[in-house]
């Protein structure tokens, strides 16, 4: 007898839509507590906003539903900042200390010195902070297809190829401090890539014609590392 060949189906998926971003904030173990409050103030003024993806992806199914996936995944979550604060500062300066004036409210003498005055200074700023990710996911699934539906369910690894910050971000000295690549304070912090994370998926979909089809999936990825540095003293992840 003739042994029916190994087949694959193929298909190449697009998609795009909204995510739900969630910001682990925490101190990083084994190092002290960020002092004056530094911790509280960034969770206070940091909040997650919203959250987008968009990529494409490639997989290869058997007879029997066994499904291989790749793809390459670009993810952006903004998150909304605010910044108030109340600065007071105390100052010595040369001034007018005493005024004489006569019955008709002329000045006809004044003394002069040093006199000490409050100077008060009240900011607030609002802005949005980026983080942008390009993630190549790879992973391994089951396939379930009917005349006219499908479902899946499929999980793996994301490889981060890509992260970047742009924005603002509060510091420890109440001073908003801008959030690029190439100064200082971004090298300190931020890693350029976040390494290895991990994903899942279901989907559900039906046929529209023969080479056409409509699909909805809900989609969970779990990142590994956080996308600080491991010096910097707190960790900063962000689920999907």
């Amino acid at each position: 007898r003739k042994k029916r060949k190994f087949k694959w189906e193929e298909h190449l998926s697009v998609q795009a839509g909204p995510a739900l971003a969630v910001r682990q904030l925490r101190a990083r173990s084994g190092l002290s507590d960020p002092a004056d409050g530094y911790l509280a103030g960034r969770k206070s003024t940091e909040k997650s906003l919203e959250s987008f993806t968009a990529g494409f992806f490639y997989s290869a199914t058997t007879r029997k539903g066994l499904v291989l996936k790749a793809g390459l995944d670009y993810r952006q979550t903004n998150e909304k900042f605010h910044l108030a604060f109340t600065e007071t500062e105390i100052l010595q300066l040369n001034g007018v200390l005493t005024v004489t004036v006569d019955g008709s409210g002329n000045i006809i003498g004044q003394t002069t010195g040093p006199k000490t005055i409050t100077k008060t200074t009240e900011y607030a700023n609002t802005a949005y902070n980026h983080y942008r990710f390009v993630n190549l996911p790879i992973g391994i699934g089951h396939r379930q297809a009917g005349k006219k539906s499908h479902w899946e369910l499929s999980a793996g690894v994301d490889i981060n190829l890509f992260f970047r910050a742009a924005g603002t971000i509060y510091n420890r000295f109440n001073e908003p401090t801008p959030l690029k690549g190439g100064n200082m304070f971004y090298d300190e912090v931020f890693r350029r890539s976040t390494g290895l994370g991990g994903w899942a998926s279901f989907a559900y979909g039906r046929k529209l014609t023969d080479k056409l089809r409509w699909q909805v999936s809900a989609n969970v990825q779990m990142p590994l590392s956080p996308v600080t540095k491991t010096d910097y003293e707190l960790e900063q992840r962000y689920f999907n």
